[in-house]
């Protein structure tokens, strides 16, 4: 693993919770991509800030 990532640590007051509005929007970002992210099957998805 990239020693870079491996060091790579999320503070709880970097995250912030989202409400979708637009699902077709939404829909096309995931098709496309929208950069490094992690899924869960629970309906979460955590996107980190480039």
């Amino acid at each position: 693993m990239n020693q870079k990532r491996a060091n790579t640590r999320f503070a709880p007051t970097e995250l912030d919770a989202k409400q979708v509005d637009e699902s077709d929007a939404l829909k096309t970002l995931i098709q496309v991509g929208i950069g490094p992210a992690k899924a869960f099957g629970c309906g979460l998805m955590l996107v980190r800030r480039m």
